[in-house]
């Protein structure tokens, strides 16, 4: 065999490897969700920071390590290497393993908020103060990519020496064969695959917060090289495809039996309601404007102001903003949550809206409690008369102290261990998990949250997880909380479906950009035709998340009911509508 030939079926033996190095450099420099992971790291400067250098320094290694074990069962078919080609041989499994180094290094530097030059920066503005913070924020960034550069060199030099001995080589070729191909180390490594799955679905938010988001990547890495190792060895010993065959196989039969594990997750019997009529807006808005302490007011002050809140979309940036304005506004103003109708939102804004109504509702307000002095906002008009202090209005208060708690909570590991482990299984599954959807991840760690909001910061209201509850019994005219309006998007039709407790049209056309997220049954026809509509029995916090599905980062959601404003169904039966959070420019939130 000539160099050339001999170097093909190096690559060849190890091509796999150099996929699922490649495949994760990826992941570890493209995604912008991990370039804000580079950026709270740098914000943190502590545990995050050593997890995520310790998270990477397991991917390299296991990574080269894969590729030496293939490298040396390659060495019987390289006889006699010397030159250029024992050098490529000794540089290709160093290689593979720096490659996520070297991709998250260039992640650390492409995190860098960028600096803007020519501007002008007022004295005691906002956005100078955001600069310096971002000043600082750039400098650490740049620190930890050179403190990564460094691990590089230590990995680059350790690798490098312990591939140049015989004793390694040595090493790898006995482990390949008494261990690495026997079917014994494949049965391990899918048993600690299955443990690992188990886990994290019984535990779907602390055991991935606890590994962080790179552990958990560090995690995915060690359980593919090992079958990936496995299945390679086996096909250099037999000349057969073991890996296309095998997963193509399963991939492929998965998708053709169509399993779909993204249906939308039901509420529980507990925290359902009664399948009661629903109203329409006007009727909804005429009754919760009717209430008498509402009428008390409105003749007291000569007017009622109604405010309906439109939060747009924007990640957990939108969501934090959302959450945090409005749980300001009614720690400033306690009587904001009787003038509130409702909330438009999308996303983000959805989640943070929820986060909202979630706080809100453990605090008890009757609609009758306004204070007597008629201070509406008591510590801005304490501000304004000069008896109050700045820092009193700056200071959280109770709702959005516990709206804080909630945001506080690292969502992100989760969902990637949704995305890695039960969703990436789901890929080769032909039967349809429904607790393998990443999505769910999400809506639990977001129920936990709740738990946790409610045990730290216990108010005089109901101390039950609206989160958890069926979305139906968040709102009703007099309790004192505002409607929520989650936007959806039907990607078959691309119609506009919002998930509200009232409908908008009573008679529901299907001819209309808007439609409601809601079974509905049509009885006659023409001008004597009426419509009912049935609420989906959801979690408040599944309506949320369905708000906030975005490609890629969480699926489409499966919704199966009769609808035939969303998608028309020529036999009439309920059809399963793919539902997404944010199409095209979709993404704001309107209360039309």
């Amino acid at each position: 065999m000539t160099v050339r030939e001999q170097l093909f079926a190096l690559l060849r033996n190890l091509r796999w490897m150099i996929v699922l190095s490649v495949a994760i450099s990826i992941l570890l420099y493209l995604p912008d969700q991990i370039q804000e992971l580079y950026r709270i790291a740098a914000d943190d400067i502590g545990w995050v920071t050593v997890r995520e250098f310790s998270a990477l320094g397991v991917i390299a290694v296991t990574i080269w390590a894969g590729a030496f074990q293939l490298t040396t069962a390659s060495l019987p078919e390289i006889a006699h290497a010397t030159g250029r080609l024992a050098f490529y041989i000794r540089l290709a499994p160093v290689l593979l393993g720096a490659l996520p180094i070297i991709a998250a290094t260039a992640g650390q530097l492409a995190s860098r908020p960028a600096r803007e030059v020519g501007e002008v920066e007022e004295v005691g503005s906002i956005f100078r103060i955001q600069d310096q913070a971002l000043a600082f924020e750039r400098n650490i960034l740049l620190i930890l990519a050179i403190a990564m550069l460094i691990m590089l060199v230590c990995f680059v030099i350790f690798t490098w020496r312990m591939g140049s001995r015989d004793r390694s080589i040595d090493l790898a070729s006995r482990a390949n064969n008494t261990y690495f191909i026997r079917y014994r180390f494949l049965a391990l490594t899918i048993g600690g695959i299955v443990l690992l799955t188990t886990a994290f679905i019984l535990l779907p938010d602390r055991l991935a917060q606890f590994f962080g988001s790179f552990g958990v990547i560090a995690l995915f890495a060690v359980c593919v090289v090992g079958l990936t190792v496995h299945f390679a060895l086996l096909t250099i010993k037999f000349t057969f495809p073991f890996i296309p065959v095998v997963f193509g196989g399963l991939f492929l039969l998965a998708s053709l039996l169509g399993g779909d594990d993204h249906e939308l997750r039901t509420a529980a019997e507990a925290n359902s309601l009664p399948k009661d009529a629903r109203m329409s807006a006007v009727a909804a808005f005429r009754e919760w404007l009717l209430q008498k302490p509402r009428l008390a007011e409105a003749r007291r002050l000569g007017e009622y102001p109604v405010f309906i809140v439109a939060a747009q979309g924007g990640g957990i940036y939108a969501a934090n903003n959302a959450a945090r304005f409005l749980a300001r506004m009614q720690d400033l103003c306690p009587a904001f949550r009787q003038h509130l109708f409702a909330i438009s939102a999308v996303s983000g804004g959805s989640v943070g809206s929820a986060i909202f109504a979630a706080a809100l509702h453990a605090e008890n307000a009757s609609l009758d409690s306004n204070a007597a002095d008629g201070k509406t906002c008591p510590k801005i008009a304490d501000f304004l008369a000069g008896v109050g202090r700045v820092q009193d209005i700056d200071a959280p208060g109770p709702v959005e102290q516990r709206v804080a708690s909630v945001l506080a909570t690292d969502f992100l590991s989760p969902l990637v261990a949704g995305f890695l482990f039960t969703d990436f299984t789901q890929m080769f599954s032909p039967v349809a998990i429904p607790a393998f959807d990443r999505a769910r991840f999400l809506e639990y760690t977001l129920e936990n949250a709740g738990d946790k909001m409610l045990d730290s910061h216990k108010g005089t209201g109901d101390q039950s997880n609206l989160l958890r509850a069926d979305f139906q019994s968040h709102w009703t005219v007099g309790n004192n909380m505002p409607a929520l309006l989650f936007n959806t998007t039907d990607a078959g039709s691309g119609k506009r479906a919002v998930i509200s407790p009232f409908d908008f049209d009573p008679l529901h056309p299907n001819d209309t950009d808007l439609c409601i997220l809601a079974g509905l049954e049509r009885v006659a026809t023409g001008a004597d035709q009426t419509v009912k509509s049935h609420s989906l029995r959801i979690p408040l916090s599944t309506a949320a998340f369905t708000s906030a599905r975005f490609p890629w980062v969480t699926p489409a959601a499966t919704v199966s009911l009769k609808n035939d404003c969303i998608t028309t169904n020529p036999a009439g039966a309920p059809g399963g509508w793919r539902i997404c959070g944010e199409f095209g420019d979709r993404d704001r939130a309107r209360p039309d």
